[in-house]
């Protein structure tokens, strides 16, 4: 990454994964570019530290990769759109997915981010057949 601005090349990342992933962030443009801008700096600050504790560029690459998506490594919408081409047999869109999300209100926030392959999932699936 010699030459490159990694913070700008960071935030790229992190914009495009946030946007396909969790485009519901985007309702508060303020609070997605602070999460942009934080998530960015961070990586860079990992990579350098990585960088100079003699980690190979691809492993000091991982821990900035750790470092832009923690905290975002389940995605509702993703969930959402997979379910719903399940259960309909069709594909929706992240609009789509989004006002899902919107009208099943804190039914993720409940589970959390580890309930799949559980009992648990299967009682999220039952609850967020309501509302496709």
């Amino acid at each position: 990454m010699e030459g490159l601005d990694k913070a700008n090349v960071f935030q790229q990342e992190i914009y495009s994964y946030l946007k396909d992933y969790f485009p519901n962030l985007f309702e508060d443009i303020d609070e997605v570019n602070e999460i942009i801008v934080t998530r960015a700096k961070a990586a860079k600050a990992a990579f350098e530290k990585a960088d100079n504790e003699g980690y190979s560029t691809l492993e000091a690459l991982e821990k900035a990769n750790e470092a832009l998506h923690q905290g975002f490594e389940f995605s509702p919408i993703a969930y959402i759109k997979t379910f719903y081409e399940e259960v309909k047999d069709e594909i929706i869109d992240n609009d789509e997915a989004c006002k899902i999300l919107k009208k099943a209100g804190d039914l993720f926030w409940r589970y959390g981010a580890d309930f799949e392959g559980t009992e648990e999932e299967y009682e999220l699936r039952n609850e967020l057949m309501a509302f496709i």
